[in-house]
């Protein structure tokens, strides 16, 4: 048996250890605490710089004149986007024939390879499709899409940056799929990509059924337009897509086109 001081120097021993222990697992502690402290400010200093870039971006985007008595033709306010000419008030909720608010909305943004080959070359058209349309197609193809079934919401800023990322995948073209409902907002996002030296060119995808007066007010920001023409009798307009004035309304929009690009119009 171990005699008195043999049991002592035990017990010192494991005296010792314990302390030591002890001291290891505050210094671990207190490492610890200093990571986190770290991380926390290293977290509040990211924020804060993203927070004043989204403030940068948000003062270099131009004001929309949603309100007033000379109400604008890109206005939410008293919608005239389309030929339907709805004027309901989209900022206070109320939805005209497209069922579209104002808030954009899309349902994909990616590389398509089935358009036209000029347009998908080899690394695909940056196409992003918006939800809702102001047509009612008996024939279409991507129904929960136009009718608002499915979509995202994303503001100026978040489209603006779905165009970088485009970009980024090797893009030939941004695409913009049945947007017209949309146009104010989509309109100042392109704005701020050309601010800022973005350099593809952009596709305005429409079904034909268009605002002469509305595409108007995108010239010099759409570079090519890539219209779709589905009627040319009124009767067939109205009895599957329920616009009795689609030709009439087509052939405007697409003299307008070619108006304004006269060698990229597809």
């Amino acid at each position: 048996m171990p005699d008195i001081k043999e049991i002592q120097e035990i017990q010192k021993m494991q005296e010792t250890q314990a302390i030591r222990e002890k001291q290891e697992i505050r210094e671990q502690q207190e490492i610890r605490e200093k990571q986190e402290k770290q991380e926390k400010q290293e977290k509040r200093e990211k924020r804060e710089k993203q927070e004043g870039k989204a403030n940068t971006l948000q003062d270099e985007i131009s004001n929309i004149v949603y309100e007033g008595e000379a109400q604008s033709i890109l206005s939410y306010a008293s919608c005239r986007l389309c030929p339907r000419q709805c004027r309901v008030n989209r900022l206070k909720g109320e939805r005209g024939f497209c069922h579209a608010g104002s808030t954009m909305h899309i349902g994909r943004a990616a590389p398509h390879f089935w358009e036209e080959p000029c347009l998908s070359g080899s690394k695909g058209s940056g196409t992003i499709f918006f939800s809702y349309c102001s047509l009612s197609c008996v024939f279409c193809q991507n129904q929960r899409l136009s009718r608002g079934e499915i979509g995202e919401a994303i503001s100026v800023e978040d489209l603006y940056r779905h165009f970088l990322n485009l970009e980024k995948l090797g893009c030939h073209n941004i695409n913009l799929v049945t947007g017209e409902h949309y146009l104010p907002e989509i309109l100042e996002a392109i704005r701020l990509a050309k601010k800022r030296g973005f350099s593809l060119p952009f596709v305005w995808n429409c079904s034909g059924y268009q605002s002469r007066e509305v595409l108007a007010e995108c010239e010099g920001l759409i570079d090519i337009y890539l219209f779709d023409f589905k009627y040319i009798e009124e009767d067939t307009a109205l009895r599957y897509s329920k616009a009795k004035d689609y030709p009439i309304r087509a052939k405007e929009a697409l003299a307008e086109c070619v108006r304004q690009c006269p060698q990229s119009c597809v």
